[in-house]
């Protein structure tokens, strides 16, 4: 049986609460449960996530370091990272840490003889790209590359360029950008197979020289609210729904409630459901902005609110927030980068809004009637099942993987 030694930063687990970390854990699992291939995975997690793995269950071999963080370690880590937070010319570019890469090295070194027998690596996000280095001395010359990139991570350090708010801070981002661009592509290149979770980064990827022969684009697993009841809605409850502690939700959330909130009947509310919502939106709260945290079960929230407002200004990737909303027929509303890579149609299926006052206006006319929001749910509801089919996208997944292994070795992994 052909061999597969699959690599990522965050170990992935059935009840794992981030979008990339799901994604991991599908097709992970789809692939072993196929039993065509051999697969290992080295990967990472917390202490707390430790007693959340679920590999051994699914038979699945591993080997998972537990990152500290407490303790004489946990300050070793903070030391051994100032270096790498701070310089912009540092190879990780602030993707991969020093600790990161210690510890990838780490593991490498303790499963050579894998790394050496392995027929496929699996890369799964650009920081397991960017050790290609520590990989490459012990791979088989006809062992074959896959990157399956969650994000095209110089795409969100093009955003940060952007909406950097000093001229220091523009000058390191650009810095950044500048080198994770050149670095990201270069690797990419010397892969086999390079994987994309949407079309829009394939396009962008295609655009910047990797041959689209190499290129496929997933479907990006997703939890389905398909069976939410939203027969009983509050007419002035608008929802925010992400991991709080991400930068590019908690930057949203707080813009909504600072420039949109106050253009809007004192009767609306925004609730905001996420794990580890940060200070900064919790000085927020009042009896119109409600911060419920981690909540178990986010149907009913899905079920009851008039909308979710997604007013994105960073990030990269297909927003698995927006596609699990529209799986419930919750209207949607949006901007470029909330929207980017589903192909959804405005007025349709979501409702495009660039500017505050776009926003209210759109929620007040949901409000009101005058948009029709049965009739927006069902349209989004409709498109999500039609064009987001992960279970076929995970066939068509393994069959790229099979045909890996046919194909000749064309020596430009050097």
């Amino acid at each position: 049986m052909k061999k597969i030694l699959w690599i990522s930063p965050l170990a992935p687990y059935d009840t794992v609460g981030h979008a990339g970390g799901k994604n991991h854990n599908y097709y992970l699992k789809y692939v072993v449960s196929q039993k065509k291939f051999d697969v290992k995975l080295l990967s990472m997690c917390t202490p707390e996530e430790l007693g959340k793995l679920d590999l051994d269950k699914y038979g699945i071999k591993n080997n998972i370091f537990c990152i500290p963080e407490k303790g004489v370690q946990n300050l070793m880590k903070k030391i051994v990272n100032v270096e790498s937070t701070l310089n912009p010319l540092n190879p990780g570019h602030k993707k991969l840490s020093n600790y990161a890469r210690i510890c990838f090295a780490a593991l490498i070194r303790r499963n050579a003889a894998d790394v050496k027998n392995a027929d496929i690596i699996v890369c799964q996000w650009t920081e397991s790209l960017l050790i290609y280095s520590l990989l490459h001395k012990y791979v088989r010359k006809d062992a074959k590359f896959v990157a399956i990139e969650e994000d095209v991570s110089y795409l969100g350090y093009q955003r940060k360029v952007l909406y950097s708010g000093n001229f220091l801070s523009r000058l390191y981002w650009k810095m950044q950008y500048a080198g994770l661009k050149r670095k990201e592509l270069d690797l990419l290149k010397r892969c086999n197979f390079v994987v994309t979770t949407n079309q829009k980064d394939l396009a962008l990827l295609k655009k910047d020289g990797i041959p689209e022969n190499k290129l496929f684009s997933m479907i990006p697993y997703f939890d389905d609210y398909f069976q939410v009841d939203r027969n009983d809605t509050d007419k002035y409850m608008i929802l925010y729904y992400g991991a709080m502690d991400r930068k590019e939700n908690h930057s949203a959330a707080i813009w909504f409630v600072k420039e949109v909130l106050p253009l809007l009947d004192e009767r609306f509310q925004f609730v905001i459901i996420g794990s580890k919502p940060k200070e900064n939106l919790l000085k927020l709260r009042s009896e119109r902005v409600i911060v419920k945290g981690f909540v178990k079960n986010v149907s009913e929230y899905f079920a009851k609110c008039l909308c979710m407002a997604v007013p994105l200004m960073l990030g990269a990737g297909i927003k698995i927030k927006i596609l699990e909303a529209m799986s419930a027929g919750i209207p949607v509303l949006t901007n470029n980068i909330g929207i980017e890579g589903i192909y959804a149609r405005d007025e349709e299926e979501y409702l495009h809004c660039t500017t505050k006052e776009e926003y209210a206006a759109k929620i007040q006319m949901l409000c009101e009637g005058k948009i029709d929001g049965g009739i927006l749910g069902k349209n989004a509801k409709r498109f999500i099942e039609d064009r987001f089919n992960i279970a076929s996208a995970a066939r068509e997944f393994m069959n790229h993987l099979e045909s890996l292994l046919h194909e000749p070795y064309n020596g430009k992994q050097e």
